[in-house]
């Protein structure tokens, strides 16, 4: 993930001092610790507001470049992403300014032995019930039940899922 952000600037990893981490969390408090001068942490999230109250002189999101050039290059090393713009709110830590971050849609991973009973049902309230899950995060926000079967570049669906989304007209394959 780190090397489509330098890509999108025009980087690679030649370009910067690399420092070696294992977890979200590790680079989080290596952030904290004034350790890295960079972490991705998804917009809305507490996260960022712990690290906007840790460092000295809070945090924000770096914008992303749009132009074909700089999104192609970042696509390519970050399949199944889009560059897209945050408007600041209020309580939205980081977000200034109009920004464009890397966005990717969130997926509901089920094991191949979860019953098609249970995941379609769970499907179905995911798409019955959008505002519902708006309200419970900001991560949920950008959630569209229309794009919930939406192609994720060849990642198969589980029969389930696949059932519902028939019935309410939105499996175009």
């Amino acid at each position: 993930m780190w090397g489509s952000f330098l890509a999108n600037g025009g980087l690679t990893w030649n370009d910067v001092q690399k420092v070696p981490i294992t977890a979200l969390a590790a680079s989080f408090n290596a952030f904290k610790d004034g350790k890295v001068d960079a972490a991705i942490a998804a917009v809305g999230s507490g996260i960022v507001s712990e690290l906007n109250a840790s460092v000295s002189g809070g945090v924000r999101y770096v914008n992303m470049i749009d132009t074909p050039e700089a999104a192609q290059r970042t696509l390519k090393l970050a399949p199944s992403t889009f560059i897209t713009e945050v408007k600041p709110r209020p309580n939205l830590v980081g977000v200034e300014v109009p920004t464009k971050v890397l966005g990717f849609d969130y997926m509901l991973w089920a094991g191949k032995g979860v019953s098609d009973e249970v995941v379609y049902k769970v499907t179905k309230a995911m798409y019955e019930h959008e505002k519902e899950l708006h309200a419970i995060s900001p991560l949920w926000r950008s959630h569209s039940s229309k794009t919930m079967a939406k192609d994720q570049e060849g990642l198969p669906y589980h029969p389930g899922a696949i059932k519902f989304y028939r019935e309410a007209g939105i499996w175009k394959r």
